[in-house]
């Protein structure tokens, strides 16, 4: 999604957008714009070029090429830092894939890009942002300069332009629990880790809260209806200190308010879920066996690919998928269902060994 404004933005707005989640973009991809995203410059990066000439030898599916790429990322020793060394050569993309391996998120998609460029796959590099801050107070979504980040996105035949994250194979974290968890211990960002406490989060839940009712309620009216609603609160003629003074007693409200409910429902800090801690395991036994989930893969439609690879355990695997999709994507799920799938997918790990696949 790309929201542009033709004049400088200075005061709050509102946008009306819509989403449609099945389009897909470019299904026939233009013979300049293939040109455009198939450019690279010319004798750079010879070991990243062998690389890839081997897997267009093997693979005769560009789908299977992008896998190979992500699975190249997880496989070796790569690393999420917002410190990476500095690439001094000219042959910047074999010296980050090769020697260096450490960067952030438009490190991996840039290589990535040049890496489906030189397997002629049309691939470009897409700059936004993931994630943000959901506030359970009014359940919007605030998304920060924080959640800045980087993909690619490649061109596919019949698919048309299909996003791919090669982010999230090196740091899951980044994308599951956003950037202050991605990062090594001694490079946390210091904002994010004083925002994190319970008392800061209380206070930027409860002002964010009041900001977004406000802009929602009032600011979107003209002067005249803004004067009407809080006339009818009992105010005919505001003062801004009226105001303020009002302001800050519902905030205090509010306040008060999320600390209680904070106290009731707070989990421990620093904990995975361990739902999504298992899940990752049993997609690494997976893995290993043969099996990669693709980083566009959801868990009911790796769970059809599992059950067709070891069609001996088809039906456990499809229960363990389907219930922990039950268990991320709706929230009234009790603790009881959650240690009932904990048992079943920890005793399946345990107790059975997949016979490793042809890929």
């Amino acid at each position: 999604l790309l929201v542009r404004s033709k004049e400088d933005i200075t005061q709050v707005s509102r946008y009306d957008l819509q989403a449609y989640v099945d389009y897909v973009a470019e299904p026939q991809l233009t013979a300049s714009n293939r040109r455009q995203n198939l450019a690279l410059p010319k004798k750079l990066n010879p070991r990243t070029h062998d690389l890839i000439a081997g897997w267009r030898q093997r693979y005769q599916d560009p789908n299977d090429v992008v896998d190979a790429a992500l699975q190249h990322f997880r496989q070796q020793s790569f690393f999420y830092t917002l410190n990476p060394p500095k690439l001094t050569s000219k042959n910047t993309v074999d010296e980050f894939l090769f020697n260096s391996r450490r960067g952030f998120c438009e490190h991996y998609a840039s290589a990535f890009t040049v890496m489906m460029r030189m397997a002629g796959i049309p691939a470009r590099i897409v700059n936004g942002y993931q994630g943000g801050e959901f506030n359970p107070l009014t359940s919007h979504l605030t998304v920060r300069q924080a959640d800045a980040h980087a993909w690619a996105e490649v061109w596919l035949s019949g698919q048309g332009w299909r996003r791919v994250d090669p982010t999230a194979a090196i740091a899951p974290a980044r994308i599951e629990l956003g950037l202050s968890e991605a990062l090594p211990e001694g490079e946390r960002i210091p904002s994010l880790v004083l925002a994190d406490n319970a008392i800061s989060r209380t206070f930027r839940f409860s002002w964010d809260a009041l900001n977004n009712s406000w802009n929602g309620f009032v600011l979107g009216y003209r002067q005249e209806l803004q004067m009407k609603l809080l006339a009818r609160l009992g105010f005919k003629a505001p003062t801004l200190t009226t105001l303020v003074w009002v302001l800050a007693a519902t905030l205090a409200v509010v306040i008060a308010f999320v600390a209680w409910s904070t106290r009731r429902r707070r989990k421990p800090k620093g904990k995975i879920d361990p739902v999504i801690a298992d899940y990752e395991k049993l997609c690494k036994m997976l893995a290993r066996a043969g099996l990669e989930r693709r980083i566009d893969e959801g868990p009911l439609t790796f769970s059809q690919r599992a059950a067709a690879a070891f069609p001996q355990h088809g039906s456990t695997l499809k229960k363990i998928f389907s219930e922990y999709a039950r268990l991320r994507f709706y929230p009234k799920i009790n603790e009881n269902t959650k240690r009932g799938w904990l048992q079943i997918n920890r005793t399946f790990r345990r107790k059975t060994r997949l016979e490793p696949i042809e890929v």
